[in-house]
């Protein structure tokens, strides 16, 4: 069993960050383009997390805890978008975990301390839908 404060941890990171970055979330008029630019940057962020999860959950209906090489290559492209808006903390190190856990899901599994440091899905989907809320 997951540890709910990995999911709540993420959620509170993510909550932490719309409040960081503010009006560059919400709304879009009167932003400079460099402010503008990183705004999209976040977006994509939150969208290819987004794009992970469901990918995972659709792996996990229909296969099960399987390897899965290209969910591996999913999560790593959300991890790089994750770098490449600026989003530090916990998150990236999340993401990794992700990634690391689709590799061999079954030693994580086996294994309850290890997979403490892999958020549910459901958490990270509740946290990319609100900050999309918030973004759109």
């Amino acid at each position: 069993m997951v540890d709910l404060s990995a999911g709540l941890t993420l959620i509170s990171e993510l909550a932490a960050l719309v409040k960081k970055i503010g009006g560059l979330v919400s709304g879009g008029l009167g932003l400079s383009e460099r402010k503008r630019q990183h705004r999209v940057l976040i977006y994509n962020a939150v969208i290819s997390i987004r794009r992970a999860c469901i990918e995972s959950s659709q792996c996990i209906n229909t296969r099960g805890y399987v390897a899965n090489n290209e969910l591996v290559d999913r999560w790593h492209l959300a991890l790089k978008a994750c770098v490449e808006a600026g989003l530090e903390g916990e998150i990236p190190n999340y993401l990794y975990s992700k990634a690391e856990f689709w590799a061999e899901p079954q030693l994580w599994i086996e294994n309850p301390i290890a997979l403490e440091l892999v958020p549910q899905l459901d958490y990270l989907k509740r946290a990319c839908d609100d900050l999309l809320a918030r973004m759109l």
